[in-house]
């Protein structure tokens, strides 16, 4: 994945169809801040942030996703879930119930288990309604 991260970051800036340009980046940052690239991943955050301070309904629920991402809490991700329930952006809201599933299990604490199982089952059943 690393490999063909370090191909697509050539590929960070706005073509002329808005639509790929927002897929491509959002999950180029998604992937980025995943793996530690954190430059790459700003640049797209960014991106995002400027969209939704205009006003734009499909960026707000990615740009909420992509900083639950950079900087993880149950919080983070609750409020990302939301943005991208409302949205209708069902994929996105599977992988940020499945990403904050993962990173309450990987805070070993024996209170979060059965929350870290809600989410997980949560983003199992978003993804058969997608």
């Amino acid at each position: 994945m690393a490999s063909m991260l370090d191909n697509l970051a050539e590929f960070t800036d706005p073509d002329i169809i808005w639509g790929r340009t927002c897929l491509r980046l959002c999950f180029i940052g998604l992937a980025a801040f995943t793996l530690g690239r954190n430059k790459l991943a700003n640049k797209c955050l960014g991106y995002f942030k400027s969209l939704s301070k205009l006003g734009s309904p499909n960026a707000t629920p990615i740009y909420h996703f992509m900083k639950a991402t950079a900087s993880p809490s149950r919080a983070k991700f609750d409020e990302a879930i939301s943005h991208c329930e409302e949205a209708r952006m069902v994929h996105l809201a599977a992988m940020a119930n499945e990403r904050c599933g993962a990173f309450l299990s990987d805070l070993g604490n024996g209170d979060n288990d059965d929350a870290s199982k809600e989410y997980i089952v949560t983003a199992y059943w978003m993804y058969h309604d997608w």
